[in-house]
Order: C-alpha cells, then structure tokens, then sequence
C-alpha cells in the first residue's frame, strides 16, 4: 500500500508543529523550517559538485544537524525541543576544527571579497547567504520565544563554515578571490 503525500490539511494555510498545533504558514517558526530547509538542499547541491569525499562526509553530517535544528524548532515544548540537539553539542568545535584545517593554506584575507569565482564556489555563497538569513529570523524568534541558544550557535558557525569553504575551494582550484573595492 502506498502511503499519500498529500492531506489536504494544509489547503486552509496552516500546518502542523510537531506537537499537533495548528499555526499559519507565514508564522515565523514555519519560514525559519522553510529556510533551514532551503538551506539543506543547497547543501546537497554543494555536495552533488563533487567535493573531496571528506569535506562531502562533513557537509552530509551538517544536512543532518539541519533537520535536528529544524525539528527542535518545529517543537513549541523546550524540554522535548531540547532532545533533538542532544547530539549536536560538539557540532560548533567541529566546525571550528574543520575551517582551521581547510584554512591552513589559505592566505590571510586582507580586504573582503566578491562571492564569485565559478559555480560551485558560487552556491557556497548562496548557501552562507542563505544560512545568514536563517539566523537573523532565528534571532528575531528567540525575541518571542524560547529558542536553545545551541541553535543560533550552530547557525552562525556554519556560515563562517561555509565562507571558509569556498575560500579553500578557490585555493584548491587555483581560482582568484576577487576583492573587493568601493568602485
């Protein structure tokens, strides 16, 4: 038997937390979900450009965390929202330990750049700018609600994370960072 995708509960514009309770589709909560969930795919983009198989581990382990984020903040009751971040307290060190790998032959930067250089280096930046976004409405919700500050660390980790990222890539490649002037 095939279980249905749809059911036709959402048709009204609401939809469902993880505790039962209706709430509206534009609800903050609801487009933190949908952000994090654009996040994830642009993630699984990333990883589909063929990154070394153990930064493609890493990124897969971060599209895990995601869907525990997502999950806990699905979950209006903070105890059981805490559960699902149980796992991921060592998530923001190993992102540090990871960027200070991937940097280690990187120059300093010296000015800011232009998130260019070609197109896998180009969805990193989509993805941090979308990660970006995610955390100012997570910032914006933890001002009317109680959001687990592990959360917003994890959040902002990964886009310095994902920065980091495309920078080695552009070493890797041999592609020039293009800096930025106000000209």
């Amino acid at each position: 038997m095939t279980i249905k995708v749809y059911t036709r509960k959402g048709d009204d514009g609401s939809t469902s937390l993880l505790d039962g309770q209706r709430v509206s589709k534009d609800h903050i909560r609801i487009e933190i979900l949908g952000d994090l969930d654009e996040l994830n795919s642009w993630l699984g983009f990333i990883n589909s450009e063929g990154l070394a198989s153990a930064q493609t581990e890493f990124v897969i382990h971060l599209q895990k965390a995601l869907f525990n984020l997502g999950a806990s903040i699905a979950c209006p009751d903070t105890e059981k929202a805490d559960e699902f971040l149980k796992n991921w307290h060592d998530l923001p060190e190993e992102m540090e330990n990871e960027m200070d790998r991937l940097s280690e032959a990187l120059d300093e930067l010296q000015w800011f750049i232009l998130p260019t250089g070609n197109p896998i280096i180009s969805r990193i930046h989509v993805s941090r700018a979308i990660c970006r976004r995610t955390e100012r409405k997570i910032a914006q919700f933890a001002k009317e609600a109680t959001v687990n500050p592990l959360i917003q660390m994890i959040i902002n980790r990964l886009s310095d994370y994902l920065f980091v990222l495309a920078r080695h890539i552009h070493h890797k490649m041999g592609v020039a960072e293009t800096p930025w002037n106000s000209r």
